[in-house]
């Protein structure tokens, strides 16, 4: 059996890392949910410019017609690290974009990663009932970005402006979501947090 997958029901089958799928007995119609990695938040540049935050992946549906024992490959994105953006996930020939690494473009969309205006780090955007990481407080310096929400978690949180600055934190693994900006106190460059992992889950449907 493939560790990679757990089963909360039994029509269910929930991918954190790369395995294959197969259609189970019976079952002629499959339905396919997920994302890709969540885009990383951006460095800080050590002269008093902090970083933005991560977006989030999208979130993404599909019904498949299918037969009893057919497999489908699966491949989990990865969360982008400082400054990447998210690799993609797929299922067979379905894809799930990653998010992309935020320019601040985007604040205040749906899973965006915030700005860095102001000194303060802007909050991420939500991403369903998953909050946007918490922008940094400057502190004498400027506040990271927080990172947009995700499908399946909360964006990481920006980093600090305070004493020497502090790197953007992490999102959790497979839940799509930014990573935090970091902070920058004039003292050198902190590094942005990496974005969530992707995640698919699928299920089956008899017919």
């Amino acid at each position: 059996m493939d560790a990679s997958y757990s089963f909360p029901n039994p029509k269910i089958q929930t991918f954190t890392s790369n395995g294959t799928y197969t259609v189970p007995h019976g079952c002629y119609l499959i339905l396919i949910t997920g994302c890709g990695g969540g885009g990383g938040g951006r460095a800080s540049n050590g002269l008093g410019t902090s970083g933005a935050g991560g977006n989030g992946a999208a979130y993404g549906l599909q019904y498949i017609a299918t037969t009893p024992g057919s497999t489908f490959s699966v491949t989990i994105g990865a969360g982008g690290g400082s400054g990447s953006d998210g690799s993609d996930s797929s299922f067979g020939s379905i894809n799930f974009k990653g998010g992309r690494s935020s320019n601040g473009s985007d604040a205040g969309a749906r899973g965006g990663g915030g700005t860095t205006a102001g000194n303060n780090g802007g909050d991420g955007g939500h991403a369903g009932n998953f909050a946007g990481g918490s922008g940094g407080a400057n502190g004498g310096g400027a506040g990271g970005g927080g990172g947009g929400g995700g499908p399946f978690g909360a964006g990481g949180n920006g980093g600090s402006g305070s004493g020497s600055g502090s790197a953007g934190s992490s999102a959790g693994a497979n839940t799509g979501a930014g990573g935090g900006g970091g902070g920058d106190a004039g003292v050198g460059s902190r590094s942005g947090g990496s974005g969530g992992s992707g995640k698919i889950q699928v299920l089956a449907i008899s017919v």
